[in-house]
């Protein structure tokens, strides 16, 4: 049985079991709330990120996602607005428990994890989303020290001694930063949820992570090469069906943004033309010029 866990400011575990029947291949078995003592403001509009995530806070929980993946050789995630939508939704309900898929609350495919934050007098907004990624990041500590790496429900151990808790319990949250087969992420955020004076943090994640009996990537092989990836920077760039030289004959086809990030295809070399894909490519596939940091 897939088991929640949320973490008062205190340190002490609030455990919360599911329904019976969710550990399934493709879908999370563990995303939890953690609680530490911070606040913020309200969000932004949707129309860049998805969600009520600013353009910054996307940024910063993209980048500690992908630095703790490239750190163990996993291909980095891309900023899913889809996701941040769905994200977005649970976040705006302001329950602080987690969606269940069994309830059709989140697809079966989609994992998630959980951030709440909350103090008198509430903090600025601006930490909000970089602490939560750095707080699921801290679990990796554990991951290192726990010879028992595999999603093993049978056999974890919650305690309310921190130091007592074994598997998924201890890191599940940071086991699903790095799972190898997982590619996108998104998140939503919700001001006065679940506490007047808090903040509730969603994120996200497909495929999901966390699979019972599997490790984040296969023990004791090289962990797949990271993709090369790069990061619209400057001002939003047109998309080309084709390379658009010499004679001009590309149709533009959508527009990428300031801050999202693409696939790099291929070799690419600074101001010139690029071969780029991922989600956030119109039709999946074209070329761009310059305005790319990788």
């Amino acid at each position: 049985m897939p088991i929640e866990l949320a973490q008062d400011p205190r340190g002490w575990a609030i455990m919360t079991k599911s329904r019976p029947g969710r550990i399934a291949r493709g879908a999370a078995i563990l995303s939890a709330a953690l609680i530490s003592g911070l606040f913020g403001l309200t969000g932004p509009s949707q129309a860049q990120t998805g969600s009520q995530f600013t353009d910054a806070e996307r940024n910063s929980v993209l980048a500690r996602h992908n630095q703790e993946r490239q750190a163990v050789g996993v291909p980095p995630l891309v900023w899913s607005n889809q996701l941040a939508a769905d994200a977005q939704a649970w976040a705006t309900l302001g329950t602080g428990n987690h969606s269940d898929p069994n309830n059709g609350q989140r697809p079966a495919d989609q994992g998630e994890s959980l951030y709440e934050a909350w103090g008198t007098p509430m903090p600025p907004r601006d930490s909000i989303a970089r602490d939560a990624a750095a707080w699921w990041a801290d679990e990796k500590q554990y991951y290192n020290a726990d010879p028992n790496k595999k999603i093993d429900p049978a056999h974890a151990v919650n305690d309310p001694a921190p130091a007592k808790r074994t598997n998924f319990y201890r890191w599940g949250h940071y086991t699903q930063m790095v799972w190898s087969s997982t590619k996108e992420i998104g998140c939503g955020i919700k001001q006065g949820a679940p506490k007047p004076n808090g903040w509730f943090v969603v994120c996200r994640y497909r495929t999901a992570g966390n699979i019972a009996g599997q490790t984040p990537y296969p023990p004791g092989q090289t962990p797949p090469p990271a993709e090369r990836m790069a990061t619209v920077t400057g001002e939003d760039v047109d998309v080309y069906n084709v390379k658009n030289e010499p004679d001009g004959a590309g149709r533009v086809i959508g527009i990428l943004r300031v801050g999202q990030q693409v696939q790099l295809v291929g070799s690419c070399e600074p101001e010139s033309w690029c071969q780029v894909t991922g989600r956030n490519v119109p039709g999946g596939n074209g070329w761009v010029w310059g305005h790319l940091k990788f």
